[in-house]
């Protein structure tokens, strides 16, 4: 095992270095508004919120911005789903309320006798 000057080894100096130039940090630490901002807009499609977009509203780079992706990926999906949630609901809104309309129609028709 090679010893630093400072007393550590080589492994556990490389083990303490953070991976990569782009990882979220720095804007974590420092601009924690931007952050959960990035989360959240990460959480949107592609199609209506693309990487550049984001990349310009904020002022970061596109390569913070898919590191913060990578780091955050579960929360990213937890906001998929609750978005996905919530548009199945509004679609579903006007079937569920003309099903109840056309229940209360029938049962307002008053029934035939026979015999």
């Amino acid at each position: 095992m090679i010893q630093c000057r400072n007393g550590q080894s080589q492994s556990e100096r490389e083990q303490s270095k953070p991976k990569g130039r782009f990882t979220g940090q720095h804007l974590k630490t420092l601009r924690p508004d931007i952050y959960r901002r990035a989360v959240e807009l990460s959480a949107e499609p592609r199609e209506q919120v693309p990487y550049d977009h984001i990349c310009r509203l904020l002022r970061v780079s596109e390569h913070t911005l898919k590191a913060i992706e990578k780091t955050e990926s579960l929360s990213i999906a937890e906001g998929k789903e609750r978005l996905l949630a919530k548009a199945w609901r509004l679609a579903n809104k006007p079937l569920i309320a003309s099903k109840i309309k056309l229940t209360a129609r029938t049962s307002r028709r008053p029934q035939s006798r026979l015999g």
